[in-house]
C-alpha cells in the first residue's frame, strides 16, 4: 500500500482514492476489482480476486465409454465417469455414453479413465452359406511317424530319412526323463505326419442345410458365449449351386468399449 501512497502518518486529503484503486489493480495479477474507502481516519480496501481457469485433475489416460453398435440401453454399471446416457435411451454407434471428462464439487474439470457395464439390447445379421459342390481337404488315412533323442534342446534323428507325404499336418510330442520325480533335459520326441488330400464333395440340399445349421452352432459357441440371443430368425435363400441362410439376430448383451477422448481410438 505505501507503493501507492498508503501509508500510516499520511494525510486523508493527500491520497489520491481512484489514482490509488487504479494503480493496486493493475499491480496485481491476480485481481479484477479494487474499492479504497475511508471512514474518518480509517481505510479499507477491499479486492476481488479472480477465480482463474479451472484446474485439471489429470489421472488414467483420459478415456470414455462408447455405444459398439446402435442400441437401447438395458441397464447400466458405472465405476468411473460421468453417465450421460440413461436406461432405456437409445445410441448410435459412436455415441459416448461414460463421459471421461467432467466437473467435480469444486467447479475443477476432471478427467478420467471411464470404467463402467453398459448392456443393450441390438439386432445384428449374419449370412451363412453353403455350396453344393466343394473341393474338401481331409485325411487320406495315412500318416508316417519320426522320433527323435531330445537332449538339452538338440535333437538326433531316431529314424532312416525318407519320403513325407506332398500334403500333411504335422503333430508332436515329447516325453521327459525323469530321476527322483525330477524331470532331467533329455527325452523322446515322437512326430507324427498325417497325410491330407483334396476330395470333389457333392452335397443335396438336405445335408448343405445341416452343415448350414452346424456353422451356426459353432458361430454362436465361439463368439456369444456371453450375449443372450432373445430371438432368432432364419431367412433361407436357395440359389442353383449354393444355398444361404440370413440369421436374424435381436441380442442383449455389453454394448461399451473404451475410446482414448483425445485421440478417438480404442483405449
Amino acid at each position: 500500500l505505501e507503493d501507492i501512497g498508503i501509508k500510516k502518518g499520511a494525510s486523508i486529503s493527500d491520497i489520491d482514492f481512484r489514482y490509488a484503486e487504479q494503480k493496486l489493480r493493475l499491480s496485481l495479477d491476480d485481481v479484477v476489482w479494487t474499492a479504497i474507502r475511508h471512514t474518518g481516519c480509517r481505510i479499507t480496501v477491499d479486492i476481488d480476486e479472480s477465480e482463474g481457469s479451472p484446474e485439471i485433475l489429470k489421472e488414467r489416460t483420459p478415456a470414455n465409454i462408447i455405444a459398439s453398435r446402435d442400441a437401447q440401453i438395458v441397464s447400466v454399471n458405472v465405476l468411473m465417469g460421468h453417465l450421460v446416457k440413461l436406461v432405456n435411451d437409445g445410441v448410435k454407434k459412436g455415441d459416448v455414453i461414460i463421459s471421461g471428462i467432467y466437473s467435480d464439487d469444486k467447479g475443477n474439470i476432471r478427467t478420467v479413465h471411464s470404467i463402467g457395464n453398459i448392456t443393450g439390447i441390438y439386432n445384428e445379421s449374419v449370412v451363412f452359406t453353403q455350396n453344393f459342390n466343394c473341393i474338401e481337404r481331409n485325411p487320406t488315412g495315412f500318416s508316417k511317424q519320426r522320433n527323435y533323442f531330445e537332449m538339452f534342446g538338440f535333437r538326433i534323428p531316431l529314424f532312416i530319412k525318407d519320403e513325407l507325404p506332398p500334403d500333411y499336418e504335422y503333430t508332436e510330442n515329447t516325453s521327459h526323463f525323469s530321476l527322483m520325480k525330477n524331470e532331467l533335459p533329455f527325452g523322446i520326441v515322437k512326430t507324427e505326419y498325417i497325410e491330407y488330400q483334396d476330395y470333389d464333395v457333392v452335397y443335396s440340399e438336405e445335408q448343405a442345410e445341416k452343415l448350414l445349421m452346424d456353422k451356426i452352432i459353432r458361430y454362436e459357441n465361439n463368439f456369444m458365449n456371453d450375449i443372450e440371443i432373445l430371438e432368432k430368425d432364419i431367412q433361407k435363400n436357395i440359389f442353383d449351386d449354393h444355398i444361404d441362410y440370413i440369421v436374424n439376430y435381436r441380442l442383449k448383451g455389453e454394448i461399451g468399449i473404451s475410446e482414448d477422448v483425445f485421440t478417438g481410438k480404442p483405449d
